[in-house]
């Protein structure tokens, strides 16, 4: 965990047990799958900030921030259910400047997981 970041960026016990289920060739795919299926929703997002539209950040938020837990994104998850806290009550100031956070969120969890998965190859 960093300072920029609220919580950890990285559930390792989760990874842990992914890897261990799935195997660090099956875990990689997974991470790729992602990455392609989160660049859809991510434009989304960002085309839904640029409407100023509160309910679709808020429908977006919701999907990533279930796609981030999944795969062990700690930090990305709960800044995802913040704006999707945010959007719900109405705060719309409020849930775009918590998903704009998102943005970095993703980039920066995307780069921890691919280091974390270079080491375990390098370890192989």
């Amino acid at each position: 965990m960093t300072d920029d970041f609220p919580a950890p960026l990285l559930d390792e016990a989760k990874l842990c047990q992914w890897q261990d289920l799935l195997g660090l060739a099956k875990l990689q795919s997974l991470v790729g799958t992602y990455r392609a299926s989160s660049a859809q929703t991510f434009a989304d997002l960002e085309a839904a900030l640029a409407q100023e539209n509160a309910e679709r950040v808020g429908r977006m938020a919701h999907k990533i921030a279930g796609a981030a837990v999944n795969l062990g994104f700690v930090a990305l998850y709960r800044q995802g259910k913040a704006a999707e806290a945010a959007a719900s009550k109405g705060d719309r100031a409020e849930a775009f400047t918590q998903a704009r956070a998102m943005i970095h969120l993703q980039a920066a969890s995307l780069k921890a997981l691919e280091a974390r998965l270079a080491r375990d190859i390098q370890e192989k």
